[in-house]
Order: structure tokens, then sequence, then C-alpha cells
């Protein structure tokens, strides 16, 4: 969906459209006339249902980002190692060949 100035993305409007599918179908059970008494109290439920699941998966997104950073470090980590490593075995050879030349 988009809106707004410019036809931008207005997450606020698909918000509420999500919310009031979920009320409208939520009122389903009640009598046509009775729905529109029950509308206020429903939407407030389906809103708060809404946020819920948004935290649930943010916090998901969250812990999945921390844990890829994490092996994200120690892979650095481990790589940092191999290099030096390497640097330092390069260094005892040089070392060695000067003492040689010597």
């Amino acid at each position: 969906m988009s809106g707004g100035a410019r036809n931008r993305f207005d997450g606020q409007r698909w918000i509420e459209n999500i919310i009031k599918e979920r009320t409208r179908e939520a009122l389903e059970r009640f009598p046509a006339r009775e729905r529109y008494l029950h509308y206020n109290q429903e939407y407030k439920r389906q809103e708060e249902l809404y946020k819920q699941e948004r935290a649930e998966r943010d916090r998901v997104r969250k812990e999945r980002n921390e844990q890829r950073n994490q092996r994200r470090a120690e892979a650095r980590t481990k790589n940092a190692a191999k290099a030096q490593t390497t640097n330092e075995s390069e260094t005892l050879l040089s070392e060695n060949c000067e003492r040689k030349e010597m």
C-alpha cells in the first residue's frame, strides 16, 4: 500500500487496515445490529494483540542478529589469530635468513 505525499508508504495506515480487518473478522460472531456496540472494545483488543505479535517478532529478530554478530566476532578473532601466527612465522624465517647471510 502506498499513500501520503508523493506516493510514500504510510505504515500507520497499513497497520490500521490490518487491525480493522481483524476486528471485522472477530465481530462476525455477533448479529449485524450488535457489531457496532462491540467495535471499540474489539479494536483495542486486536490492537494489543498486534503489538504483542510485533514485539515478539522484534525480540526474535534482535536475538537472531545478536547471534549472527557473535558468530562474526568469533570468526574475526579466529582469523586474526591465524593471521598473527602466519606473521610471526614469516618474521622468524626472515630473521633466520638474515643470520645465515651474515
